[in-house]
């Protein structure tokens, strides 16, 4: 399969073969909900032709913008404080090594995950992304391949409970792949390495650090097996993904910027499972949830659905949920 791409949106996501109708020579890919409905409507461009020039940068400024003007409001009402640390089960800790935008910012922190599968082999595991109140899904990809072992994109918060749910899709993991620059999708692959220290680490190009160049073994904790470029050739130095004839790549370029002084273009690699049909993306394309996600805290949907901070927190209906995660939708998108 050639040439599929699309315009870049959102989080992480993964459109399984029954969300999608056609991707043809053309590569034109129309997706449909399971009900038959049309959500959207892509149109890709060749792999060389540059995604447009937008700095995702922009929509953390926002989120951050949100989270300060929700701040004392959230901060001031003990019903909407995080889940009180004797309901938080010791498999869902973690620690965060590195200096983030998003919750907690840095060190200790707990995170729930949920695990499905989405067709014969492949599984959705996902967790939230969280700036102040604000919840969004963030999701890793899991591929039990032909010979059992696993291939896991874009690890998430170094639970106890992830690393057991990624286990349980197969045998070893023998690949971890970090799928582009963003630090939301990258900042656990060294965690991940930690736990399974034989397996492959496979990058989309380009990937860079700020405001610090530091080397890839210090930010993954080892070296790069491979990068995905374009194509792997016979007179190419590194070696060729033992897993290509089952999944498909292509790393695609998004916008060119100053980082630090230094030309950089922002890169993702998209991937495509043969034997599922389904498309891997982390922000090339997003399907937005019409419904309320499973692992959104209520609380949290109903204090962003107020129309002002100093309006009083909604009665808890159906209604005002949906209200609190289409504001959220809107402040992240």
């Amino acid at each position: 399969m050639k040439n599929w791409v699309a315009v870049a949106i959102w989080t992480a996501s993964l459109i399984p073969a029954h969300a999608w109708t056609s991707l043809s020579k053309n590569s034109c890919l129309t997706l449909r909900g399971p009900n038959g409905a049309i959500d959207a409507h892509l149109t890709s461009v060749r792999i060389s032709t540059k995604l447009r020039d937008t700095d995702r940068r922009d929509v953390l400024a926002t989120m951050a913008t949100a989270m300060a003007y929700s701040i004392g409001s959230f901060s001031c009402s003990k019903s909407v404080n995080a889940l009180d640390i004797g309901s938080v089960n010791d498999n869902q800790k973690y620690s965060l090594k590195f200096p983030t935008l998003f919750a907690p910012l840095y060190g200790e922190a707990s995170r729930k995950t949920i695990k499905r599968s989405v067709g014969e082999g492949i599984f959705v595991l996902e967790q939230n992304l969280e700036l102040g109140p604000l919840q969004t899904p963030l999701r890793c990809t899991v591929i039990r391949l032909k010979n059992g072992t696993l291939w896991v994109h874009a690890p998430l918060a170094p639970t106890q409970e992830f690393f057991e749910m990624v286990e349980s899709c197969g045998e070893s993991v023998a690949h971890v792949i970090a799928p582009t620059y963003a630090l939301e999708h990258k900042v656990f692959v060294k965690d991940a390495l930690q736990r399974w220290p034989d397996a492959q680490l496979w990058t989309s190009p380009n990937q860079f650090s700020f405001p610090f160049a530091v080397s890839n073994e210090f930010i993954f904790g080892k070296d790069v097996s491979g990068v995905l470029t374009s194509s792997f050739t016979s007179s190419t130095s590194q070696e060729i993904p033992s897993w290509t004839d089952e999944i498909e790549y292509a790393s695609l370029e998004g916008g060119t910027f100053n980082i630090g002084g230094k030309s950089t273009t922002l890169c993702e690699t998209a991937f495509f499972h043969k034997e599922s049909k389904s498309l891997i993306v982390t922000d090339a394309v997003a399907r937005i949830s019409t419904s309320v996600p499973p692992l959104n805290d209520p609380e949290k949907l109903l204090l962003i659905s107020k129309r002002s901070t100093s309006d009083p927190m909604p009665e808890d209906t159906p209604q005002s949920r949906l209200d609190g995660w289409e504001k959220t939708v809107s402040k992240s998108v």
